[in-house]
Formats: C-alpha cells, structure tokens, sequence
C-alpha cells in the first residue's frame, strides 16, 4: 500500500514537471546526447531547492546560466516533501514544480534525480522511500563536469573560479560539433606530454595540449607553433592554433579578501538574546511515548529523519531504596540519561567515535522506578561502503542498573518510544504571542534551552 501510495505521488510529480517541457526528442548514441537529433555537450551544475528560497531561484539560475551552464541537476529531497509517512509538503522551499518552472523561465534544461538518496551533506533523504522509478523525461541531460561550489548560498560569485570555469564553457561550447562529431587522434610527445585532435569534415578541427607532469613545465611545438604547458595543465585551441583556455592560468577576476579588525565580540554584545527551557516533564517521566517495543530499537530506522533526538524510556520495580549504577552501551552520538525525572548524566562520543559506554551512579526509590533515555545524533555519514547499515541509537544495549553483586538487564523491557523533542513538535522556533520567552540575563551551560535571537544579514556583494 505503501508502494503504491508513493508511486502515485512521484506519478504526480512527473507529470506535472511533464506539464512543463515542449516535445523533444532525447536519444543517446554511444558518442553523446543528442536532442531532437543533433549531438550536444551538456554543461550541468547543481542547485539544491531546498538551500535557498523561492524568491532567490532566479538569480541563482541567472548567475548559473551567465558562467556557461545550460543544465541544472536536482535531487528530490524526500525527507522534506515526506517529513513523516504519508504527509507530503510541496511548499515554500519546497516547492519544486515551481523551481522547475523557473528553470524552463531561464531558458535551462533540467536533470531530475529522483533518489531517494541525497549525497550533499544532507540528513539521508528519505529513508522511507519503498520505490525508485527510472524515467526518460524532458528535459534530462547527462552532466559533463564536477567542478565545485562556483554560486554561494547566498547567490554570490565565487570567483575566480565562477569566471575561470565561465571560459572554459565557453572553449567547450565552441568546439562542440568537433568534439561530438569528429574523429579522434592522440600524439604521445613523451614525459606527460600529450596532445588530441578532433577533425571533423576536414574544415573544423578542435585540439587538447596536456601535460600531465605535476611539477615541471613544459613547452610543446605543435603544428608549427610553440606553446607553454604549465605543470598539470591543459590548453584548449578550438582552432587547433589559438591557445584560448589553460588550466592553470586564471585571467579572470579574483576576489580579494581584506583583514579588518574583529569586532565580533563587540557585534555579538548588541545582539538581543532571548531564550526559554525546553518541556521535559512528560518524557522524563516515561509518558506521551508513540509506541512500545520489548527491545532496544536502532534510531535512525525508528526516528525516520523526523528528528535527531530519540527517546527511550521504561521502568523498573526496585526491591528497596538504594544507589545503583545506570550503565548503557550506545552507538551515540550524544546520551542524556534521567531517572525518576532527574537528570543523572550527560555524554558524547568524541572524535566520530560514536560507540561509547555511559555510567552513572543515581538513587532508586523502593518500587517503580521511571528511567527515560534521550539519544542524539549529531550528522550521519554518507557515503562509504555498507554505510547505511551502520547504526545509531542505543541500538540492542545492552541498558544495565548495578547494585552489589546484582546486575539488572533492561534490555528486553517494555520500552517506549517518543520521537524528537517539544520544541520540535510545537515549533518553537515561529513568532507566537501566546509563547513564553525570557530576556535579561542569558543562562549558559543550561541542559535543555532555547535560545533565539534576530540576526540581520547583508550581502555585500
């Protein structure tokens, strides 16, 4: 039902992005794209949605498209459009028919990776997802290069590279019936050094000069002319005589960074800080859990990207008042461990050594005793291999109390579930008159508080 129910949305989803794009007709040859018949050299960079706001679509793609970019690549950012199963967002930032939209409006071509995995520093991207349809729609083009952030989040250049990778599109684009239609020759000049022609109809021809040694120079006469080869460079000659691009030499405007005095501590003094406890009391307590298991649950599974914070909490009979030490083995990141709604212990892995062991000695009461976990986690690895098996969460314990010579193990108790904190729930982060916040005296090394202040931003570029 699951399946079916995704299918239908991403279903909903194409065809309006379908609603967008005029008939063309894209094919590939074992050579390179062709559209509506004609090879092409795709030039593609990406821009997430999501990172930015609707109202700044347009400038970033009119940036993208003035550095030589006639593609821009997208993943579909699941755990946003999905935050929890079968409650599906398309709005704001998320919006992504209308980020298509502006794409068409730029006179751009689109690639549409509908994932559902995310590998951009992205919190995974929808580990619900049960189905991945492969699709041919207008328009998806292959990306040719992987160059770098060119565009800041906040749509400034980043030069030189913006401009240095500007001209090297268009070397590209100039050559473009050369490199897809002509005849390939490779001349190996010895130590590195190399050159490749592409001739087509015996009029046009476009020529690469590399040289591949990574610490000395070289010069190279080719065809009759001398030309100057920097250390691990490549010259593009779209004529096969004009040297028009090299790797390494950066002609275009660099951007020059100017050491001022701090005055951050002085900018951060006349910041209004406000700030307000988080509601603990229900958790600690071992209630408003969303479901019981009889064993400890991997998080990541459990949580389902709604939150980074996980609760597990359960209670145990204690024959008669007495300390006794809370032990926990947990894959992390970060452990808050309450009993009876106390507070007894905070811990975290450090150095990404997530897996560590928590002990704290608390004091039992004779009969139920309420002991409520809060697990953390604190960024997830993405790539590697076999990386999504990798655990997080108090995942099989094992939770041990130790009392003497007595070891209790909790591990198979009635636990129950609570996923992400009151704050998140609430969304305390919104304006809301009816909410409590405090002024004054901002407390620090305070467990368990939000704090907010307004912050305005300038782009000076």
């Amino acid at each position: 039902m699951e399946c079916s129910k995704r299918s239908s949305l991403l279903a909903l989803v194409l065809v309006s992005l379908c609603c967008l794009a005029s008939s063309t007709d894209i094919s590939h040859d074992g050579r390179a794209l062709k559209i509506n018949g004609e090879r092409r050299i795709i030039i593609s960079g990406a821009i997430h949605y999501p990172r930015s706001t609707p109202e700044m679509w347009p400038d970033l793609l009119r940036k993208a498209k003035e550095g030589g970019l006639d593609t821009i690549e997208t993943y579909i950012f699941w755990n946003g459009h999905e935050p929890r199963r079968r409650e599906y967002y398309f709005e704001g930032n998320y919006d992504v028919i209308r980020f298509f939209k502006e794409i068409q409006n730029a006179g751009l071509y689109a690639i549409l990776r509908i994932g559902p995995y995310v590998c951009a520093e992205w919190d995974y991207g929808s580990t619900l997802a049960m189905v991945t349809i492969a699709i041919i729609l207008h328009p998806i083009i292959q990306t040719v290069q992987n160059s770098g952030q060119k565009i800041g989040l906040a749509g400034n250049l980043k030069q030189p590279k913006w401009g240095h990778l500007k001209e090297l599109h268009a070397a590209l684009k100039s050559m473009e019936k050369s490199l897809t239609y002509g005849e390939v020759n490779n001349t190996d000049f010895g130590n590195g050094v190399a050159a490749t022609k592409f001739s087509y109809n015996a009029t046009v021809s476009g020529c690469f000069l590399s040289n591949a040694n990574q610490s000395s120079d070289a010069t190279l006469e080719y065809q009759g002319t001398k030309y100057f080869l920097p250390a691990w460079s490549v010259s593009i000659l779209p004529d096969c005589k004009q040297e028009v691009y090299n790797t390494a030499k950066v002609t275009t405007q660099t951007s020059i960074m100017v050491k001022k005095p701090n005055k951050a501590n002085d900018e951060a003094s006349d910041l209004k800080w406000s700030w307000r406890p988080e509601t603990l009391g229900s958790s600690v307590r071992g209630l408003g859990g969303n479901f019981t298991e009889n064993k400890l649950l991997e998080q990541i599974i459990t949580a389902v990207d709604e939150s980074d914070y996980l609760w597990y909490m359960t209670s145990v009979d204690i024959s008669h008042k007495q300390q006794m030490t809370l032990r926990v083995n947990t894959t992390g990141h970060v452990l808050h461990a309450f009993v009876n709604g106390q507070l007894v212990g905070s811990q975290y892995g450090p150095n990404g050594n997530w897996v560590f062991v928590f002990e704290r000695t608390a004091k039992f009461k004779a009969g139920k005793n309420h002991i409520s976990l809060l697990s953390v986690t604190v960024g997830l690895k993405n790539y590697g291999a076999r990386y999504e098996l990798e655990p997080a969460g108090i995942v099989s314990g094992p939770v041990q109390l130790i009392g003497g010579n007595i070891t209790i193990d909790l591990s198979t108790n009635a636990w129950s579930y609570k996923i992400g904190l009151d704050g998140e729930k609430t969304k305390v982060y919104l304006d809301n008159p009816d909410r409590k916040w405090y002024s004054g005296i901002i407390p620090t090394q305070r467990p368990f508080t939000w704090y907010k202040v307004l912050m305005l931003y300038c782009d000076a570029t």
